[in-house]
């Protein structure tokens, strides 16, 4: 069964059997018992389903549900293979005080494992810290930014999460920026240490530098264990070497695989949600202090290889958006508060130009490695 149309469709799933549907859409769950993640589905609840990720609604009794499909979804009914058992055994390998760490290549089906065993935790023990530690693809934070939230209850994504604790780090490439991931995960060790906690690392896993930045953070955080996603045997002799525990999980046929385009559609979902309710704020030059993250780069630096940059690209932008360095916003104590972006410089009367939903008083700015339009469309990452 395959739909590519939009389309409302009333559904049997058989017992045993996973329903994989590709976003946009929303589903209801009529009769029978099924879940998404290991996140039970609630009867004649909404669930919504959003653009570029895939969810496999498994059916655990004969299931009848509505599916709404928007442009361009897709519905398939699939066997269900033995992986999810094997990652429901690996999880309740766990103790009580679960501190986990999923590490994997890219679409390896890490952010999937995490959902589910946050899942399995927060039914097992009424609450679950995830730890989102990969700032491309990131869940509850816009992207270059990092961070935790608290489950109380299973979700069947984690973009619907509220984050407590965001630390900025200023690209969506790990390699790049991966200081800055290893100095946020020292303090958010600090803020989980009393919790169960499941930590969903990035994608950089190949090359010693990679495997070298995986075992820093595992100690960072304190992780009691480690589940890798399909087989790498430099990184698994690395972390064993840690003291941590190390699980191999298989991965899911049922994951997608995306390309790089569809990755950026996915930032760019994110950059728009965090992105709403915008104004451009003039923000003197005498009550902020400009940094740069990644590097020793000064702002002006950064600054001037951004405007050599977009030369290159101005014909192409006949809408005339704004465009910007993305920005991150902290008050007079250092707290972050939000992003934004910065568009330009009033010389004249000195002040930062700043696209922005931030109210609050700035008094630092840094400024992160990608350049937007005021619509979140991504133009282009500065190396």
């Amino acid at each position: 069964m395959e739909q590519r149309r939009q389309e409302e469709l009333d559904l049997d799933i058989p017992s045993g059997k996973t329903l994989l549907i590709d976003g946009p859409a929303s589903v209801k769950l009529v009769e029978g018992k099924g879940h998404i993640y290991g996140c039970p589905l609630r009867p004649r609840q909404t669930y919504v389903l959003r653009p570029w990720k895939r969810y496999p609604l498994y059916a655990e009794k004969d299931v009848k549900i509505e599916l709404n499909l928007g442009a361009d979804a897709e519905a398939t009914l699939a066997e269900t293979g033995e992986e999810y058992a094997a990652w429901r055994e690996i999880v309740e390998n766990i103790g009580e005080r679960a501190a986990l760490a999923v590490c994997g290549g890219v679409d390896t089906g890490k952010t999937s494992f995490a959902t589910f065993a946050a899942n399995m935790f927060v039914q097992r023990l009424g609450r679950c810290v995830v730890v989102g530690l990969d700032p491309g693809q990131t869940s509850f934070t816009p992207p270059c930014v990092v961070g935790c939230a608290l489950l109380r209850e299973p979700v069947h994504d984690l973009t619907g999460l509220t984050a407590f604790l965001q630390r900025p780090v200023g690209s969506p490439s790990a390699a790049l920026c991966a200081a800055e991931i290893a100095e946020a995960a020292r303090e958010i060790a600090q803020a989980v240490s009393s919790e169960a906690y499941v930590v969903d690392v990035d994608g950089w896993v190949e090359g010693p530098v990679a495997v070298a930045h995986k075992v820093a953070l595992v100690k960072l955080l304190n992780c009691s264990h480690v589940v890798l996603m399909g087989e790498n045997k430099p990184l698994a002799e690395a972390l064993s070497q840690t003291g941590v525990e190390v699980f191999t999980a298989p991965i899911s046929r049922h994951i997608k695989q995306r390309e790089t385009a569809t990755r950026r559609k996915t930032r760019e979902w994110l950059y728009r949600k965090h992105l709403a309710k915008t104004r451009t704020r003039l923000i003197p030059y005498s009550w902020v202090k400009l940094f740069t993250f990644c590097g020793q780069m000064s702002p002006q630096e950064l600054v001037k290889q951004a405007d050599e940059a977009l030369a290159q690209t101005r014909q192409e932008n006949s809408e005339n958006k704004k465009r910007g360095l993305i920005a991150f916003l902290y008050d007079g104590a250092d707290r972050y508060r939000g992003m934004g972006l910065l568009t330009g410089f009033n010389e004249e009367k000195r002040v930062y130009m700043v696209l922005t939903a931030v109210e609050d008083e700035v008094r630092k700015i840094g400024l992160g490695r990608v350049i937007l339009t005021e619509d979140g469309d991504e133009v282009l990452q500065l190396d």
